[in-house]
């Protein structure tokens, strides 16, 4: 009994250290700038009248809850709409949904795609975690000259490093971010970025600026990153 309890108690003990072997390596490098009314040296903070929920109630929800069904479509099922232009070149505004949180957003001859995802799967394992159900509604490479990439906030399914590499070595755009996202991106070879806290602004041109507006959430992309960046 006892042999058997110390094999079972070496193997868990086993998994347990390599279970936490992947989260601290999939973990983004935190932001370590001076404490401000968001951040407390070293995780940042959301504002009034958000309740943070435990990871006893995260389990508790993703056992208990109910999705609906979802019909998975490819290129085949899919009707895609014209190429979009290259440039719009006057004041107006161009706004295209491709999917999820990712827009492409054309005006006054600048281009900006937000929160761009492309891979098959929103996770740091490309053989697990969710998967994508429909393609986006823009092809990549139907994808015009990008000038400019937002980036929400750190999860899988915001950023999702693939797809923004595959940008970067093709349009080398600027890519904004919140306090801290940059350094992970810097961490991947994307050099060209700028961060921004909430309330910060940054001056495209003459008549386009982007703004860094404040959230209620949280970011993390493994077990011991949470809170360490905006």
């Amino acid at each position: 009994m006892k042999k058997i309890f110390m094999i079972v108690f070496i193997v868990l003990f086993a998994f347990a250290i390599v279970i936490a072997g992947i989260g601290y390596s999939v973990s983004a490098p935190g932001y370590s700038g001076e404490p401000s009314g968001n951040f407390d040296g070293t995780k940042f903070l959301n504002g009034e009248g958000y309740e943070e929920k435990s990871s006893r109630e995260l389990i508790k929800w993703l056992l208990t809850r109910e999705p609906g069904k979802w019909t998975e479509k490819t290129e085949a099922d899919v009707t895609f709409g014209k190429k979009p232009a290259n440039r719009i070149s006057d004041s107006s505004q161009v706004i295209t949904y491709v999917n999820h949180s990712t827009f492409l957003i054309q005006s006054d001859g600048i281009n900006i795609i937000t929160d761009p995802v492309y891979s098959k799967r929103v996770s740091p394992f490309s053989f697990a975690g969710p998967k994508r159900m429909r393609p986006p509604g823009i092809k990549f490479e139907d994808l015009p000259e990008l000038d400019y990439v937002l980036i929400s906030h750190n999860h899988y399914d915001h950023l999702d490093i693939n797809t923004l590499q595959r940008i970067k070595e093709i349009h080398d755009p600027v890519f904004i971010t919140p306090l801290g996202v940059n350094l992970y991106l810097n961490r991947k070879g994307i050099s060209k970025t700028i961060h921004l806290d909430w309330w910060q602004e940054h001056s495209v041109n003459d008549s386009v600026s982007i703004s860094a507006v404040e959230a209620q959430h949280f970011s993390s992309r493994g077990m011991f990153d949470r809170d360490k960046t905006l």
